[in-house]
């Protein structure tokens, strides 16, 4: 079994030749972002269109009022 790095490709030492670049750490808003700005127009406006629709159907199936009490006569 070889002791250098190239046995171990999930090693945690990187390269030495200088061009390793590490992940960006970037927030999940910004990643949205990005990927939001890599859509084409027409995909984004299929989703905002997608959104309204999702949005009328859930208010619209929401009750928003409670049921009147009904009266109870007393004997």
């Amino acid at each position: 079994m070889a002791s250098d790095s190239t046995s171990y490709p999930l090693s945690r030492t990187p390269p030495r030749n200088g061009t390793t670049q590490y992940p960006k750490h970037v927030s999940p808003a910004q990643a949205i972002a990005e990927a939001w700005s890599k859509e084409t127009p027409e995909s984004q406006q299929y989703w905002r269109v997608a959104d309204v629709r999702a949005r009328e159907r859930y208010l619209s199936s929401l009750v928003w009022s409670r049921p009147k009490p009904v009266a109870v006569s007393k004997m």
